[in-house]
């Protein structure tokens, strides 16, 4: 079984599919890595690194759970050692309330440091990811909608 670690750039096949994520920690919410994961193939020099920084990609942050990709073996690293500088997360957000319905806000640093609660985002905020983990199933599912950090996922398709 395959060990991803931080500063792998990873393939996952799911559904016939190629879905690519760069690993930026080690596991720190109940299994997940924050990754950046890219909605369409990064572009990656001849040793297979990338050559890309995040705010030139689309994609999006997730804190995700590759272990029925590893027992499955449908995950491949592609490279190692990459410069992850560049894909540092802004922070994260997360909600609480009742089921659906969200009575606020916890705003968390880029290192996982709770900050503050609040009742509304800002704009900044609003881009922040979710501080939740997701398997890769999910991951695939986002990539194909090319969802964003600022849509619900309760409903994707709706905006925070």
């Amino acid at each position: 079984m395959l060990r991803v670690s931080p500063r792998d750039l990873v393939c996952i096949e799911s559904a016939e599919k190629q879905y690519y994520a760069l690993v930026l920690t080690r596991i720190v919410l109940f299994g997940g890595q924050v990754s950046f994961v890219f909605h369409q193939k990064p572009l990656l020099d001849e040793d297979s690194r990338l050559i890309q920084s995040a705010n030139q990609l689309p994609g999006f942050y997730a804190c995700v759970d590759y272990i029925w990709a590893k027992r499955e073996d449908r995950i491949q690293r592609l490279s190692n050692k990459n410069s992850i500088e560049n894909f540092k997360p802004p922070g994260f957000k997360s909600h609480w309330g009742i089921g659906k319905d969200i009575f606020g806000w916890a705003i968390y640093s880029s290192d996982g440091e709770f900050m503050q609660r609040i009742t509304k985002l800002n704009d900044t905020q609003k881009s922040f990811p979710y501080r939740a983990r997701i398997d890769d199933t999910i991951l695939a599912k986002r990539v194909d909608m090319q969802w964003t950090s600022d849509r619900s996922p309760f409903k994707p398709y709706e905006y925070v």
